[in-house]
């Protein structure tokens, strides 16, 4: 049997790509390869691209690259297996049954973060970090963020970047920000580059972290901590057993299981 021809578009900007991609190759390694397109350094794939690539013939398609609704409705016409990994930008109303999905689940993650705050017992006052207005999952991590607060008695000031290409931090606006807070503060960011970004602010400004702002970031991105030698606390999602989880999801599907 001729292996299977799979497009696994998987960004590796990150740690999370990384280790997503090391969990499918494990899955691989152990069960089979397949016959893969891998296009390189995709952060996303348009429509037309997308048609290119089916036309060649694809039995199956692993993803947590950017793709707009168009390209969800003609892997819907497909009726080919698509594994999602990452849900920012998943058009759902554009999709078809032949999608599933192996998501971190964003919820917990934020209450993870607030039991981890309130277990110290130190703090003046809590705060969330979020990436943009748009940004699926960090909606999600901080809504768990602040039910668990809310169950305490508790609730956490949100700050939202403005938007902007880069989805930098604006310095002055944030400090402006973190100054109005109550210290210690416990500040929760929905990811290690918000993180990253929120500790050298602080230091710059003479706040000391963690003793006047503690913070907490997702992903375990060990990038930023190699190149910006900050010891960063965080939450690490189970990226590699995501990837391993999708892959096996996708072969079942392929080979005609429900």
């Amino acid at each position: 049997m001729d292996p299977m021809r799979v497009l696994m578009t998987i960004p590796t900007t990150g740690t999370d790509g990384n280790d997503r991609l090391a969990g499918v190759f494990r899955y691989l390694a152990e069960h089979g390869p397949w016959e893969l397109r891998m296009p390189s350094s995709h952060l996303a794939f348009s429509a037309d691209e997308l048609s290119a690539m089916l036309a060649e013939g694809l039995d199956g398609v692993l993803t947590s690259a950017r793709f707009d609704a168009a390209s969800a409705r003609l892997l819907t016409r497909a009726r080919i297996p698509v594994v999602v990994l990452h849900d920012s930008y998943m058009h759902r109303r554009e999709v078809g049954p032949n999608f599933r999905f192996a998501l971190s689940d964003h919820v917990e993650i934020g209450r993870m973060a607030a039991r981890h705050f309130l277990s110290l017992g130190q703090f003046a006052g809590y705060a969330c970090l979020l990436d943009t207005e748009r940004n699926r999952w960090g909606r999600a991590r901080s809504l768990g963020f602040n039910r668990v607060l809310g169950r305490a008695g508790f609730s956490a000031a949100v700050y939202t970047p403005a938007a902007n290409p880069f989805r930098i931090i604006d310095r002055a606006r944030f400090l402006k920000w973190i100054r109005r807070q109550p210290r210690p503060l416990a500040l929760f960011a929905t990811n290690d580059r918000l993180a990253a970004q929120a500790v050298a602010y602080c230091r710059e400004e003479g706040l000391s972290v963690p003793k006047d702002v503690a913070v907490l970031g997702v992903d375990g991105d060990r990038t930023f901590s190699a190149v910006a030698n900050l010891a960063l606390s965080t939450i690490e999602p189970d990226f590699p057993s995501a990837g391993y989880a999708a892959a096996e999801m996708l072969d079942r599907l392929m080979t005609g299981d429900p």
